[in-house]
């Protein structure tokens, strides 16, 4: 279902809080780019982090990727490791054109965009296990 999928390592803590900032959309980058008709949490999102449910209902805690981060490590009693990476940060691909034959590709729903979502997690829970 993907055309491609970039995969980067995630390699410090400040990797992780730059890449919440930017979820947010308060990094530079975002300000810059973010459409004029964006509302903050009108997209799709999922999250890892079922044990504290409440927050994670919130526009933030969805996109509070350091808290999920210490969530993970926390719930699984994993320890980290100064010289190894914290994790990968994966963006999976498709033309715009596929999204766009559902409707709106900014519409959250646009019936691709829930195909999408759903194939993503599906994927990345065969690959990488489920929580």
């Amino acid at each position: 279902m993907f055309a491609s999928a970039r995969v980067n390592w995630i390699k410090t803590e400040h990797h992780l809080q730059a890449m919440g900032r930017h979820a947010l959309r308060l990094d530079h980058a975002s300000l810059k780019r973010v459409r004029a008709d964006a509302q903050a949490g009108y997209g799709l999102h999922w999250c890892s982090r079922t044990s504290d449910a409440d927050f994670v209902r919130t526009f933030e805690g969805m996109r509070d990727v350091f808290a999920a981060f210490g969530a993970h490590i926390s719930r699984h009693s994993i320890g980290t490791n100064a010289n190894g990476g914290l994790g990968l940060h994966i963006l999976l691909n498709v033309p715009d054109e596929f999204i766009s034959a559902g409707g709106d590709i900014h519409d959250a729903k646009n019936p691709r965009n829930h195909e999408l979502l759903r194939a993503a997690i599906k994927w990345g829970e065969a690959t990488f296990g489920r929580n």
